[in-house]
């Protein structure tokens, strides 16, 4: 009789376990999915909250000009300067540039620019580029000109990348302006 009893106590406790074990099992999964939605957010602002440690911008500049010229100028590139005056956030610079008729009287300046490891954006978040209120792009070998337009493509840490366009203006002194960069930078930073 005793035996009896123990196997009916002991079919009772395992199916009692199997089922708090399925329950259990159930909301961990649920819980689980609901952190991955969370984790995932998080996941898409947090590389903006972390600090600077390399940065490399890629900058083209097309200006209206007949000229027939296609060659790498390697003592006369270009820098690229993010800030609000008369302090520099960012500087990206090259000693070296690209300068190309694309035809349609279009003229191209282009380069790749190298942020300095001691350059004053190091160490601080990727979103305070975003406090920045103007952009200057400028070309050594490049005067006063009628820029039809360009892009600015600043990759931040290997992995964050801003795309900033170069509006139509006119260069007395071959410095191209980005106005409204804080604007253009900020509508590319997800919100937390």
């Amino acid at each position: 009789m005793e035996l009896t009893a123990v196997r009916a106590i002991w079919s009772g406790v395992t199916i009692g376990g199997l089922v708090l074990t399925f329950v259990g099992a159930g909301l961990g999964l649920l819980g689980y999915v609901q952190t991955g939605k969370v984790d995932r957010r998080l996941a898409a602002v947090a590389p903006y909250d972390h600090v600077i440690t390399r940065a490399a911008a890629t900058v083209s500049v097309i200006v209206e000009s007949e000229e027939q010229v296609n060659l790498v100028t390697p003592t006369s590139g270009g820098s690229l300067a993010i800030g609000t005056p008369p302090t520099s956030l960012l500087t990206a610079s090259d000693t070296s540039c690209r300068i190309r008729q694309l035809g349609n009287g279009r003229v191209e300046y282009s380069g790749s620019f190298l942020v300095s490891p001691d350059d004053a954006c190091m160490g601080r978040p990727v979103r305070d580029l975003a406090t920045a209120s103007v952009g200057n792009v400028r070309f050594a070998p490049m005067g006063a000109e009628h820029v039809m337009g360009g892009s600015v493509t600043l990759l931040v840490n290997g992995d964050i990348r801003f795309d900033v366009p170069i509006p139509e203006q006119t260069t007395d002194n071959g410095v191209v302006v980005i106005q409204s960069i804080s604007e253009i930078l900020s509508s590319q930073i997800p919100t937390p």
